[in-house]
């Protein structure tokens, strides 16, 4: 029920936000699954959108970053990878050629637009064979040598890979690998991958705004040695970015505003006691803040869901979890689109201001689609399930950081919604 789910951070305090379909992780040589969405109530479509403050840098794996002040008390940010387990890919590799398609495309019209693009004299002469393209009644594809998309360029490739990913059917283009930092050296740091096949990946990885990008894993695949290490390769495109998020106690902290804030949720039973039994010596004591979340979040933050059996098909995706999490048994119900949008329509009121601990960030565009939700916990830091698939854990993440996921479709806002008083 997720959905496409990448960001250029917002210019002002507002931010609209554009949307494209995304990967989680490659199962069979595929880099992405389709996401569902939800058809959210058309009243609520002129509300304003979700005021986010641009993420500050954070250090490449380690360091700590403090966020802004707020009722939420001292927070303390470190920068973690995870990584998806090997028992989740899949070694039964479809390998296929690469196939660049133009849909509606005729070779007059594709020269054209071919010819914008700053390929070499022999890239052009390749790519404008046609020889090498499929013309059928919806459009032509062009089937490239494995040597061709080596020999693209970053900027190139960025700019070629920009045209290509409006269409599904370029599934890689459409849906690919991404990672949230500044240089594939952090994306592949620790890999234990060797140095040729690393070289492979850093000359085919590509940059959108903030995110690295890959998209040929039909190139790598087959250059591979052993089903080993195309696992391998796999699980590090497969890497996202979370936080480990610490609250930090000062003898000065004010207790009955920070206890106020997390116990929201009918939970002061589970919040205050623990928070009045901490220590707030002179450099402060921190505490992760997994213990400060509801159980049904803290069973599952940094963890990957079961794959399904045939006997359970629950899609657990972003809003299973958005609107599970202050349950004290999840409902299963929520992974069917019907029942979320009701459930959403029914108990859920679009809010103005600041949002706080649990309410529901929406990812949602003008004719009603909602293409992504996630738990607002503080200081812009959210819950999410970035895909319904087994291959995306649960995570905290920034909110700017999680703004370029659906960075694709001006027509796409960010608003929060509040549970009504029950």
């Amino acid at each position: 029920m997720n959905s496409p789910e990448q960001p250029t951070p917002p210019r002002a305090a507002r931010c609209v936000i554009r949307l494209t379909g995304w990967g989680a992780l490659l199962l069979t040589g595929a880099l992405l699954a389709p996401w569902g969405v939800l058809i959210w109530w058309r009243t609520t479509e002129r509300r304003a959108p979700v005021a986010v403050t641009p993420a500050p840098r954070l250090p490449a794996v380690t360091g700590i970053t403090r966020t802004r002040p707020g009722p939420w008390g001292d927070l303390e940010l470190t920068r973690i990878m995870l990584e998806p387990p090997r028992e989740f890919i899949s070694t039964q590799f479809d390998y296929g050629p690469t196939r660049w398609f133009f849909r509606g495309a005729t070779p007059a019209s594709l020269s054209l637009q071919l010819a914008t693009l700053p390929w070499t004299e022999a890239q052009r002469q390749e790519v404008l064979n046609q020889q090498q393209w499929e013309i059928g009644p919806s459009g032509i594809t062009i089937l490239p040598s494995a040597e061709l998309v080596l020999s693209l360029s970053p900027d190139l490739r960025a700019a070629l890979y920009e045209i290509l990913r409006t269409d599904p059917a370029n599934s890689t283009q459409h849906m690919p690998a991404r990672f949230r930092g500044d240089t594939a050296d952090e994306w592949f740091a620790n890999s234990a991958l060797p140095p040729p096949t690393l070289a492979l990946l850093k000359q085919l990885v590509y940059r959108r705004g903030n995110a690295l990008l890959f998209s040929d894993p039909q190139v790598v695949l087959p250059r591979l040695s052993s089903d080993d290490e195309r696992v391998a390769v796999l699980k590090v495109l497969g890497r996202k970015v979370s936080l480990l998020v610490q609250l930090r106690l000062h003898p000065d902290t004010n207790l009955d505003e920070v206890i106020r804030y997390w116990e929201r949720g009918g939970r002061n039973k589970d919040i205050e006691p623990l928070l009045r039994s901490l220590p707030r010596p002179p450099g402060g004591f921190a505490l992760d803040i997994a213990h400060l979340l509801p159980r049904f979040a803290r069973g599952l933050l940094y963890t990957y869901p079961e794959p399904n059996s045939d006997a359970d098909r629950v899609q657990r995706d972003c809003h299973w979890t958005s609107l599970n999490f202050f349950a004290s048994t999840p409902n299963d119900q929520f992974a069917d689109e019907a029942v979320a949008t009701a459930k959403l329509r029914n108990d859920y009121y679009p809010i103005v201001g600041d949002p706080t601990f649990g309410d529901i960030i929406v990812f949602q565009r003008s004719n009603g689609l909602v293409y992504h939700s996630c738990v607002y916990i503080a200081a812009d830091i959210v819950f999410t399930k970035n895909g319904r698939t087994p291959q995306t854990a649960w995570q905290l993440m920034q909110l700017a950081d999680l703004l370029p996921w659906y960075a694709d479709d001006p027509d796409v806002t960010v608003r929060a919604y509040r549970q009504r008083a029950q």
